[in-house]
């Protein structure tokens, strides 16, 4: 059931960002995480074993070697249009299928469905592919398939699809129409938001809030009208507004710095949105659909509700609007009602003036209490669990919101029950791979695009088809939409919006034939204005040097084609066109950007980053430091380039000024290449936005100045006990594995076994002293909190000999300052470094503690390492009282700073080259690239010569340290060669009719690149008197086309054309003719059935019928029925009474104009037709069984067939007199009776 016509969404044309209520929205640059994967899935998968062969002729695309099986079964509630995700694994079915270890092709994937019977019932299936986190092409190529099973399902009902994949097969993207977009970075009411465009409306979601805020539909209504006016009018309104006030009023829009939101996936049917609270104790995950939306809680630390709390129709109106309840109850709504709704958990809101509904579901049944009431005539309170202000829900729970366009409950039910529905289960077969036969060819049809709107073009390629048999000598296209083409090569535009299935059928030089098929799909749903930029790679992350695949050609623009790609890899490297490669040579990270013009000049962008990790093997340093930005109270996962047996990890929080909310950093879970990091304020407040934070990281161990060039050790230890404010004396002493001079203790908790706060700091013989070389004691403690008891922790700390140096390029200077670091009320204190470049890190920590309040240090400043010097603060946690002029500290600090280490040379390639192909390889001179450091230069050209099209050649540089710098020329090999033609001689030939049939023999072409297609403007249905030209024409695989023309000249004189027998059924007719007996027409000439193109138009049908034998004698009506090609009506003859008497023979004739076929066009006699049939009708002129073979309009078969029956018509042109039925006549084959 489709709610919104395809015409009307193309007809709407809404500024992308622009607000109907406000102008306050801006668009900011849009990012692109990778895809994160969820195991929401509501099916059961069961994956079939093994692998079978399939038969070639139901083999739909040539291009794929494989398909599997797909059944989709809805549960006991019917589905329409709804959307499902299967977990599928494709790097397993590749192997059941015997493929091997071979990397997927994505963009090969196709979804057909199938009818009960097996045939093709949709050859562009709706779908997009999620790929898992850890997704890799070659080895772990799993995700979920996400596909629309369209239309009505009835409950329990199947439906049946099958899956095409293959690898390296190089394809377009999936015919698939977006149904949803996803915008990053719009503002909405002063807050960062996902704008997520659907079919049946707009939705803002803020970010840093977890809520919707906006839902428009599509006439501008806005159903919840969040702003930032006061109460009811604007600050109330939202969706889900889930967790009440008084446990922190998560996921409700407009309270910025309450949640954090990341973009999971997106595609054309789908989006995911997974928000978590700033406490870290609830999260949501929501699925952005064509229709509707979907939220899962999948942490609740309470109860909590689902609230609308918004404007139906864009406003409330008391009188008019109405509430009504699954059970069909109906209420204005300015009636409240408390209870809990009857039977399935959903209301729906109407608003009759515009004929729209927004529903609301909860997927499970309960028995809660759930209420409606409207609030200050301003906006609805409707509340899934919500008895007055007590939240009743818990655990996890799913809840579906939607705009419909009905208000009636007939048409909504369905729709509600459907979203709801979470028990459609799928199962996938084995495997099947392409069969072969080597006696016949296999069609390829190749393509450059298969979507995009009405009056695009796409161009066709058929020339890798082959056969084992010899050379494909015929190339037919059929597009699907009346159009059609020959030739190895063409192109074609659709005018008209539809699925379209394009069908190449290639001929080989022993006459056996083969087909290939792809879908097309053409229109445009979403309303839009302008490009969406949509970019993927095939890996996120990995060892130098990092091949990456990336893929722009998701990228879509509603109102037309992407004009052009440009892209910009963050290392200095760029390229365009949809499908880059590119290497990156050194560890980092890299922001890579894709820019998408369309030809408006309308510009999109998307990024992604990619992490490029020192070669596999390579030792940490002694020092790896760095900085994380954007830390909040959610744990964050921070990627280190190299891999630790037993990390120590020390964090440092920056603050820009006084006036952020104070927090301490907490670590956990480092090992490996990673570790998790967060901020904590100490009162657990929420957070109203983000900090910097600069970390070191060093191997567990004991490091000397002999073996590693540093007095250094980092140690892990439990902490048992706590200090507090009023409880300092407690130690827990340490001891040195070096001994030291003048120790620096740097100090961090490392687990969080205790959700609450707490610190590390060091101390000396005396809690006001730093440690010295006798006494340590490393522990931590809670200030001023009145909770003086903390779990068990780990502890890492670092002890370093005071002073400053050099390791492995990256300075130190490690010390600890005088006892004069002031509250972060004071200026920031600074220490002058003196390591000899400017510091880009520093870690710190406490040395004593001085006052009795406790406290901890912070980077401080608006560049706390500006110019070499570190300022620094000292803060307090403000749970007993409000002030942070804490009294005067000693501070411990690492400062890092990257010395200029040895660099890779840099190369300068020569200037991009684009020469004249001269062969299938072209060599060409491509002149020599230089380094600035005299390095030696090579490439990796081709030594053979270059292929058709642009190659890019990297030159590469290596110097002494073994430092290897590249670059990139473009080698570009062109064809402006057309190809040699050669054409039959001119013909002279007498006229035989009005119109004469010439064989005009066969051009020849030859080409450096095969296959060259040859065609010619030759009228089809003969030649006039006097001289025609014929022009033929050959075109190359390049597009390269060259021209020559042949005369034919017919001389006056004209001839009778021969009379034909056209049709003959001489046979037992049984009840399985279902009432038609019929021929295919004899194979001949240009016309298909006749033996010459001649034009029978005003001559005449002659038919005679033989009655042998009936069971039961009938009065019956026989006539002949033609089909002809482009049409599935038939043309007939005026019916003849006969009787079934045997012995019976009955002749007549009908004049050939008088015959129209039913759509009331006449019958074109110099055009094919395929199927000629014998009708037999009863007494009232109705069919005796139709093609269905089971309506017989009341008549017994068994009483008329079997039929012995012999049926003959003869074709005599004008001016022929007809010679009559005589037994050469009746015996003659089909075709010119001599």
């Amino acid at each position: 059931m489709m709610l919104y016509s395809r015409g009307f969404l193309a007809r709407l044309r809404l500024p992308l960002l622009v607000r109907r209520r406000m102008n306050n929205k801006i668009q900011a640059r849009r990012t692109m995480p990778f895809a994160g994967f969820s195991l929401l899935c509501l099916l059961l998968v069961f994956l079939g074993t093994g692998s079978r062969t399939a038969s070639a002729e139901d083999w739909w695309s040539n291009l794929h070697n494989h398909r599997v099986a797909l059944e989709i079964k809805a549960g006991a509630t019917a589905l329409v249009d709804k959307i499902v995700a299967v977990p599928i694994d494709l790097t397993s079915l590749l192997i059941q299928a015997g493929a091997g270890s071979t990397a997927l092709d994505v963009r090969s994937l196709r979804v057909l469905e199938l009818s009960s019977t097996g045939t093709v019932a949709n050859a562009a299936v709706p779908f997009q592919f999620d790929p898992a986190p850890d997704f890799n092409a070659t080895s772990n190529a799993v995700g979920e398939l996400v596909l629309l099973v369209e239309g009505s399902t009835p409950s329990n009902g199947r439906r049946y699809y099958q899956i095409y994949f293959a690898a390296g097969a190089s394809l377009p993207a999936p015919p698939v129409l977006p149904r949803i977009s996803v915008t990053d970075g719009v503002i909405d009411e002063g807050e960062s938001s996902f704008f997520v465009r659907t079919i049946a409306g707009d939705w803002y979601y803020h970010k840093s809030s977890g809520g919707f805020s906006s839902l428009e539909d599509r006439s501008g209504n806005d159903w919840i009208s969040y702003s930032a006016a006061a109460g009811a009018s604007g600050d109330y309104r939202g969706i889900p507004n889930l967790v009440p006030p008084a446990s922190g009023g998560y996921f409700h829009p407009g309270r910025p710095g309450t949640a954090q939101s990341s973009l999971l996936d997106r595609g054309p049917l789908r989006a995911r949105i997974h928000s978590r609270s700033a406490n870290n104790q609830w999260a949501t995950l929501w699925e952005l659909l064509p229709t509707h939306a979907t939220m899962t809680v999948t942490q609740a630390a309470g109860t909590y509700w689902f609230l609308y709390e918004g404007t139906p129709g864009g406003t409330l109106d008391l009188n008019t609007d109405l509430v009504v309840r699954s059970n069909g109850t109906q209420t204005n709504a300015s009636a409240s009602w408390r209870l809990d709704i009857p039977g399935e958990e959903w209301a729906y809101f109407a608003d009759p003036g515009i004929g729209r509904s927004l529903y609301v579901s909860s997927h499970q049944v309960d028995s809660l209490v759930d209420m409606y009431r409207p609030m200050d005539g301003a906006m609805t309170i409707f509340g899934l669990g919500r008895d007055q202000v007590t939240a009743l829900l818990s655990g996890e729970r799913r809840f579906s919101v939607g705009l419909v366009d009905s208000t009636q409950i007939g048409a909504i039910a369905p729709i509600v029950r459907s979203a709801s529905a979470d028990n459609v289960t799928s199962v996938l077969g084995a495997p099947q791979t392409r069969p072969q036969d080597d006696q016949k060819p296999i069609a390829r049809a190749i393509a450059n695009r298969v979507s995009g709107p009405a009056g695009f073009s796409i161009s066709v390629n058929g020339g890798t088809s082959s056969c084992a048999c010899g050379p494909i000598t015929a190339y037919a296209w059929n597009f699907g939409d009346g159009g059609s083409a020959n030739g190895a090569l063409a192109s074609h535009t659709f005018a008209q919006d539809g699925i379209f299935t394009v069908t190449l059928t290639v001929t080989s030089a022993t006459g056996t034939t083969a087909t290939d098929h792809f879908a097309v799909a053409v229109g445009t749903l979403l309303p839009g204005d302008g490009p969406q930029a949509v970019l993927k790679s095939d890996v996120s992350s990995g060892s130098a040097p990092l091949s990456v695949d990336f893929d722009g050609s998701d990228s879509v623009d509603p109102e037309g084609g992407i004009l052009s790609y440009a892209w910009d890899f963050g290392d200095g490297a760029s390229a365009s066109g949809p499908l880059p490669s590119h290497t990156f040579t050194q560890p980092g990270t890299y922001q890579v950007l894709l820019t998408v013009t369309d030809s408006q000049g309308r510009i999109s962008t998307d990024t992604a980053t990619i992490t490029v990790n020192p070669p596999t093997g390579t030792a940490p340093p002694v020092f790896h430091h760095g900085r994380v930005s954007n830390v909040g109270a959610a744990w964050k996962t921070v990627a280190l380039p190299y891999s630790y047996n037993d990390p120590v990890v020390i964090a440092s929080v920056r603050y820009p000024d006084a006036s952020v909310q104070p927090v301490v950093t907490r670590v956990r879970n480092a090992a490996g290449s990673q570790f998790e990091l967060r901020v904590q304020n100490p009162g657990d407040q929420a957070l109203t936005g983000t900090y910097s934070v600069d970390y070191t990281v060093v191997e567990a161990g004991t490091y000397t100045l002999a073996a590693n060039g540093i007095k250094m050790e980092a140690v892990k230890v439990t902490s048992t006990k706590t200090n507090a404010k009023g409880a300092w004396s407690t130690q827990e002493v340490r001891s040195y594995t070096n001994s030291y001079t003048a120790p620096v203790v740097l100090a961090q908790i490392m687990s969080a076994n205790d959700a609450r706060w707490s610190v590390p700091w060091a101390r000396g013989a005396t809690k006001d002293n730093p440690p010295s070389p006798g006494a340590l004691s490393v522990s931590k403690h809670v200030g001023e909190d009145t909770v003086k008891t903390r779990a068990n922790e780990v502890i890492g700390y670092l002890v370093i000999e005071a002073g400053s140096g050099n390791l492995g390029g990256v300075a130190y200077q490690a010390g600890v300052s005088a006892p004069i670091v002031a509250g972060i009320a004071a200026a920031p204190y600074s220490i002058a470094l003196s390591i000899g470049s400017t510091p880009s890190t520093a870690v710190v920590s406490a040395a004593g503690m001085r006052g009795g309040d406790g406290g901890w240090p912070v980077l401080f400043g608006a560049n706390p390492l500006a110019a070499g010097v570190l300022g620094l603060a000292f803060d307090e946690d403000q749970i007993t009282d409000s002030e942070r002029s804490h009294g005067n500290e000693q501070v411990a600090y690492l400062a890092l700073g990257d010395e200029s280490a040895p660099v890779a040379p840099i190369v300068t390639p020569p200037a991009d080259l684009t020469g004249e192909a001269t062969g299938v390889l072209t060599p060409l001179a491509i002149g020599q690239a230089t380094s600035n450091d005299g390095s030696p230069v090579s490439n990796n050209a081709p030594a053979a010569g270059f292929t058709l099209g642009t190659t890019v050649v990297t030159w590469s540089a290596t110097n002494i340290d073994g430092l290897t710098g590249t670059a990139q020329q473009r080698v570009t090999v062109v064809d402006t060669t057309p190809p040699q033609l050669n054409i039959p001689a001119n013909i002279v030939a007498q006229a035989t009719g009005t119109l004469t049939p010439v064989t005009l023999g066969q051009a020849t072409a030859t080409d450096l690149f095969g296959p060259v297609s040859v065609t010619n403007n030759a009228p089809s249905a003969g030649f006039p008197v006097g001289t025609t030209t014929v022009t033929w024409t050959a075109t190359d695989a390049n597009g390269r086309s060259a021209s020559a023309a042949q005369t034919v000249t017919i001389l006056g004189g004209t001839s009778v054309p021969p009379q034909l027998k056209v049709f003959d059924i001489n046979r037992l007719v049984t009840k399985a003719d279902k009432g038609f007996p019929w021929d295919q027409p004899p194979a001949a000439a240009a016309n298909g059935d006749w033996t010459s193109p001649i034009n029978y138009a005003g001559g005449t049908l002659f038919m005679r019928a033989e009655i042998r034998s009936q069971p039961v004698a009938q009065a019956m009506k026989l006539q002949l029925c033609i089909w002809q090609d482009g049409t599935t009506l038939e043309t007939c003859t005026a019916t003849r009474n006969v009787s079934g008497t045997p012995g019976t023979v009955v002749t007549w004739s009908s004049s050939i104009p008088t015959m129209y076929k039913k759509d009331g066009l006449p019958l074109n006699w110099a055009s094919p037709r395929s199927r000629y049939a014998l009708v037999i009708k009863n007494s009232a002129g109705l069919p005796v069984s139709d093609f269905s073979g089971w309506n017989w309009n009341g008549e017994n078969p068994d009483a008329w067939y079997p039929l012995d029956i012999r049926f003959s018509v003869v074709a005599v042109p004008p001016g022929r007199t007809f010679s009559g039925w005589t037994s050469t006549v009746i015996n003659a084959a089909p075709g010119i009776i001599p």
